[in-house]
């Protein structure tokens, strides 16, 4: 199988002529040779023009010209499988995912005679809005966000906090903060856009999730 580049086979005919020398106004056609000439057609990759999480599916959406796609995901960073989904039209839903979690997906064209592009990846993060097991949540009086909604700063309180991480509702993160060590933290959060968020605090002994409105 070539990768993007299918092979087709062309004829190319080159007669030689040959002028005699006693009838100028005829001319003989020998030593025909025929040439193999192997021209590469492109098998076109998709492109992504969109990617929404939940806590547990991805929703993938490309254009491309393609009559097939074949779609892969997986935890972490990129793997290429050996097998993958097709795909016939020009969105997909992944789905029995984990919360809270990493993963990489790829997307390649079926094109003409078993050929295929190249793989486009992209990775996104499964929102979460409950703690992992056997990680005990904080409730409202130990876990205190204000205000909220907040334009430029907003003011944290959680026993022992350690590390925040906010995240947008498709589950990408657009800040983190680590190396807190602090029961009382101020958050500037005049750069982030704004929107409904989910920010997660974590301590040595708790981790926490809650929404975030930012209005500005």
């Amino acid at each position: 199988v070539h990768h993007g580049f299918p092979r087709f086979l062309v004829v190319v005919v080159r007669p030689a002529f040959h002028q005699t020398s006693y009838d100028a106004n005829n001319m003989f056609i020998d030593n025909i040779l025929i040439e193999h000439v192997q021209t590469p057609v492109e098998c076109n990759a998709p492109s992504i023009i969109n990617a929404n999480a939940s806590d547990s599916t991805v929703t993938i959406t490309w254009t491309g010209d393609a009559n097939s796609y074949t779609v892969a995901i997986n935890t972490g960073s990129w793997s290429e499988p050996a097998t993958g989904i097709t795909a016939t039209g020009f969105t997909y839903t992944f789905t029995g995912l984990s919360a809270g979690t990493l993963y990489s997906f790829g997307i390649r064209s079926n094109c003409a005679d078993g050929q295929t592009s190249s793989w486009v990846i992209q990775q996104i993060t499964t929102t979460s809005t409950t703690p992992p097991i056997g990680i005990t949540d904080l409730s409202d009086m130990e876990a205190k966000i204000y205000p909220n909604p907040a334009s430029q700063t907003v003011t944290i309180e959680v026993p022992g906090l350690k590390q925040l991480e906010i995240m947008d509702i498709s589950g990408r993160t657009v800040f983190a903060e680590t190396n807190i060590d602090s029961n009382k933290h101020q958050l500037d959060i005049s750069t982030i856009a704004s929107g409904v968020y989910f920010i997660r605090l974590k301590s040595d002994k708790y981790i926490t999730i809650r929404k975030l409105v930012i209005d500005k």
